[in-house]
């Protein structure tokens, strides 16, 4: 089980306002996301939990809808779809709820639901927001006792998670740390994640 690494999925997004309307104080503003990923390397995906990815291309459709306050409060929600395409494994036999004779699995669907609420301080360069998440998948199957977990189980989850960012003097240069936790799921694991980056932020 040691030594699993490697590049796992290329993505690329497109994002535009929608709707951007002054109510009150603050600002409602309505967001479309559009794009998908694509497997990069040939990695292993019948290894959970220690697999890279699914190996499976997904379309991602998203729907964002935020109200930000004069004073830098605001709420989102988020609401999202990702159409799977079949996923290939190195074995050309596995069993679901039937024997299946082929390396490709059949991925489900999935949708994806977020609720958070977040501030904006010192002149919009410090972001603090905490947010609830919810997963689920249309479809796929339970982990069975003897098995271990498969590209197309069922899987569903519900996490909390906190995130902070921070834009630094320099011009377009962040930091930002997220802490996340499953609080329930169902073949997933109860899990802990805390995370750290850099971004930088550029105009074209």
């Amino acid at each position: 089980m040691k030594g699993v690494k490697g590049i796992q999925d290329f993505g690329l997004w497109l994002k535009g306002q929608l709707l951007d309307l002054k109510i009150g104080s603050g600002n409602f503003t309505t967001l479309g996301v559009i794009g998908g990923t694509i497997p990069l390397t040939n990695y292993l995906a019948d290894y959970a939990p220690f697999s890279l990815g699914f190996r499976c291309p997904e379309l991602h459709t998203r729907l964002i809808l935020q109200y930000k306050a004069q004073m830098g409060l605001y709420a989102r929600v988020t609401g999202a779809f990702f159409l799977r395409g079949n996923s290939t494994i190195e074995r050309d036999y596995y069993y679901t709820t039937t024997g299946n004779y082929t390396n490709k699995v059949d991925m489900p669907n999935a949708d994806h639901f977020t609720a958070t609420l977040g501030w904006w301080l010192f002149d919009n360069t410090l972001k603090v927001e905490t947010s609830y998440e919810r997963f689920n998948t249309l479809g796929g199957f339970d982990i069975r006792r003897q098995d271990a977990g498969f590209p197309s189980n069922n899987m569903e989850s519900t996490m909390v998670q906190g995130h902070i960012q921070y834009f630094t003097p320099v011009k377009g240069l962040g930091v930002l740390a997220t802490y996340g936790k499953v609080l329930e799921g169902r073949n997933v694991g109860k899990t802990t994640s805390i995370a750290a980056g850099i971004t930088y932020q550029f105009g074209i």
